[in-house]
């Protein structure tokens, strides 16, 4: 004899199973965010997450386009990855810390010897 076991309205997602997402997949939401603001260059950022109790802990590097200020940028892309990853993760974010590794010039930028 078979059983058949019908969902109910009444059935919560808790009873219907579970969802495992992977640290990289945090991590490259993370980047691609950090990525979406105005001044980050276009080489992509990177991003490493530290998981604890469902909060994510983010620590990206960027390179930002000169002349850009700095802590405006780095500001907004603490907000843009705070925005996105618990809207796509349902993971809270519990701090995004922010490196500018590099602030390359752009051509008519560069030094010239006269």
């Amino acid at each position: 004899m078979t059983a058949i076991v019908e969902a109910t309205a009444q059935s919560t997602v808790d009873t219907r199973g579970r969802l495992d997402i992977d640290n990289r997949v945090v991590e490259r939401i993370a980047a691609t965010a950090a990525a979406q603001v105005e001044a980050v260059s276009t080489s992509p950022p990177r991003a490493r997450i530290r998981m604890a109790d469902d909060r994510a802990t983010i620590e990206l590097q960027v390179v930002v386009r000169w002349p850009a200020p700095l802590r405006a940028t780095a500001r907004r892309v603490r907000e843009k990855v705070a925005e996105q990853v618990p809207l796509l993760t349902g993971f809270a974010v519990a701090a995004v810390h922010v490196t500018v590794t590099a602030m390359p010039t752009t051509g008519a930028a560069k030094r010239r010897v006269v």
